[in-house]
């Protein structure tokens, strides 16, 4: 269900975009004129559509100092006793 939703949410928006690249065009080759301001909003609009559709990669930073069993025992205690109790791994980092 989710592809499918990603699949319709794009082809909504390369139609949209479409739609807008046909205006100028239709006015071009139906009327044999061209209103520039109508086509300067159809392309900027069609264009800030598609840019939209590219995908962001957002970096990673961490929000703080790498805490270590020597400055925050207390923690890393709490942390053990909770993997020791649900059976797992502790986690190999701990920021704050």
């Amino acid at each position: 269900m989710a592809l499918l939703l990603m699949a319709g949410f794009y082809a909504l928006a390369m139609g949209i975009s479409g739609a807008l690249l046909w205006v100028p065009y239709a006015e071009w080759a139906y009327l044999r004129r061209l209103h520039i301001k109508l086509a300067g909003v159809c392309i900027g609009a069609a264009g800030a559509v598609l840019w939209a559709l590219v995908p962001r990669f957002d970096r990673f930073e961490p929000p703080g100092p790498q805490l270590t069993p020597t400055n925050a025992p207390d923690l890393f205690g709490l942390i053990d006793e909770i993997a020791r109790t649900t059976a797992q791994e502790p986690p190999s980092e701990v920021t704050c």
